[in-house]
């Protein structure tokens, strides 16, 4: 009786089934089983010959394309002095490997990358790292990072992975930390968990997942810099408390026990502004402004314009700087003075940045904010001739405030600067405080 090497030798060597067999295996292992048809392009005749002899008719070609029923290849088979042997078998020697379905090799592979996610969280499980290990096991919302990361570099994964568990293990914290402190007191490495790194991307990743669990924040998949800050802060963990500050002139402040915040205090007397970082902002229970208004504006040359020309008022106007874009200590600080100041003045550059900014901090502090300025007339009175960059972002923009302003930067498409504005924002304030 014919043995499998030599049913397999036989095979090889006719000219017609080296390109039919591999269709076969492809429809097998969709399918799995050994049923439908096959079509092989681009037929020669010498392919046609062996096929047709083997099957002892002839096969439907049209247009050079042959279609072939794989039932009837199995039929035939069997007929054959290797009948005997399981044409899956045959199969199998054929192509030297195991034969699986696609669906058996998705288990497969699932139950592998399962055993994967399993060892690098169980040594560190935490009752937060639960709600993260059961998203990344239902592959629901927060988990496509990790599971990216492990199609494209699993080595990667498995280096850095386990760390991050460790590091939602120690939370939550006692105290606040910096992040760099943080990190290092996980794997040693204070940059472990730089923001800029796969494990810091992974981590911010996971931290949204526990905010969104609890209805806090919703998740972002592409969080900006100043929304990881935030993340961050939300667990006590503080990136650049130092350099992330917002420029303050007449304001004062009050800590947890209601004492003065004497740094205000002293910029307040001396008549001159400070930049206060993150960290002091985060002290402040409680901010007062003059006559419960404040002005901000985000250009820094602007600001420094209207110190002064009230610094040498005796009662000056509170005035922030928030440098450009938003950061996480003009933030936290707008969001103090929306619980005490009746109305917080905002203004901007009529840009694409400008509108957005504008549309995001209207958004945060609702009704206590007064988009100043951006409107038509200050538009055209300020214009440029810088082209507007980005525009495709202006879809962001829907403050029904905003939507004249943002009709006229797109039909323009040239951006306008606060510095133009400035002899209006005096008046404005003037007018705001009656002075």
């Amino acid at each position: 009786m014919p043995t499998i090497a030599e049913a397999t030798q036989y095979f090889k060597e006719e000219r017609g089934f080296d390109r039919l067999f591999p269709l076969i295996l492809k429809r097998y292992k969709g399918l799995q089983a050994l049923s439908g048809t096959v079509k092989l392009k681009d037929i020669e005749p010498n392919e046609v010959n062996a096929i047709e002899r083997f099957l002892a008719k002839p096969i439907k070609i049209v247009n050079g394309v042959a279609t072939i029923s794989v039932e009837k290849i199995v039929e035939e088979y069997s007929k054959t002095l290797y009948g005997h042997i399981p044409f899956l078998d045959l199969l199998e020697s054929y192509f030297g490997k195991p034969i699986l379905t696609n669906k058996k090799e998705r288990e497969i592979l699932s139950s592998v990358k399962f055993s994967f996610f399993e060892n690098s969280y169980l040594p560190y499980k935490s009752a937060l790292g639960d709600i993260i290990y059961d998203r990344i096991q239902s592959r629901s919302l927060g988990s496509a990072q990790v599971h990216l990361l492990y199609e494209r570099d699993k080595s990667l994964l498995s280096s850095i992975l386990p760390a991050v568990f460790i590091a939602i293990s120690k939370l939550p914290l006692d105290e606040p930390v910096r992040l760099p402190l943080f990190a290092s007191g996980i794997n040693g490495n204070p940059h472990f968990l730089d923001l800029d790194t796969e494990a810091g991307r992974i981590f911010i990743s996971f931290l949204q997942i526990l905010l969104e669990n609890n209805d806090v924040k919703s998740y972002e998949s592409q969080p900006n810099a100043e929304e990881m800050t935030e993340i961050l802060n939300f667990f006590g963990i503080w990136r650049d408390d130092v350099l992330n500050q917002v420029s303050c002139f007449g304001i004062r402040g009050y800590k947890s026990d209601d004492s003065s915040f004497l740094v205000l205090d002293a910029a307040a007397e001396e008549k001159t502004f400070i930049n206060l970082p993150l960290r002091d902002v985060l002290r402040l229970k409680r901010v007062e402004t003059y006559r419960n208004t404040v002005f901000v504006v985000e250009n820094s040359s602007l600001f420094s314009s209207l110190v002064d020309c009230f610094i040498q008022e005796d009662n000056f106007p509170s005035i922030l700087c928030t440098h450009g874009q938003l950061n996480l200590a003009s933030l936290k600080l707008l969001d103090k003075l929306s619980q005490t100041a009746d109305v917080i003045y905002y203004s901007g550059d009529h840009d694409v940045d400008g509108l957005v900014i504008a549309e995001n901090v209207s958004r945060r502090l609702g009704h206590k904010l007064e988009l100043w300025r951006f409107d038509a007339e200050s538009y055209t009175s300020s214009l440029s001739d810088v082209p507007l960059r980005n525009e495709s972002r202006l879809q962001f923009v829907t403050n029904e405030h905003l939507l004249p302003l943002k009709q006229l930067l797109q039909e323009r498409n040239c951006a306008a600067y606060q510095e133009r504005l400035f002899p209006e924002y005096i008046k404005d304030i003037k007018n705001a405080l009656n002075v």
